[in-house]
């Protein structure tokens, strides 16, 4: 029973630090579509978060694009992987 409400607790925590890193959405219009870019901020995301593309994260030092159709992963390091999203 405890170990269900410390999950809880944790996943709640997760999803408001990932609500939180969310700073602005901003309708992108190209030449052949339109879609919402969603900007983040880095220092607020922890292990675990997952951004789907396309998405801005703002990074202390850089600017990182997770193109559509890619998903940014935050590993236990804190490292940033992109990769091809299914």
């Amino acid at each position: 029973m405890v170990l269900w409400v410390v999950a809880g607790v944790s996943l709640l925590l997760a999803l408001m630090a990932l609500s939180s890193a969310r700073r602005l959405s901003r309708k992108l219009e190209t030449l052949s579509q339109s879609y919402w870019e969603l900007r983040y901020d880095y220092t607020r995301l922890r292990a675990g978060h997952v951004i789907d593309g396309p998405a801005v994260i703002q990074v202390p030092t850089t600017t990182v694009v997770v193109p559509k159709g890619m998903r940014g992963t935050i590993d236990r390091l804190g490292n940033l992987s992109i990769a091809t999203h299914v």
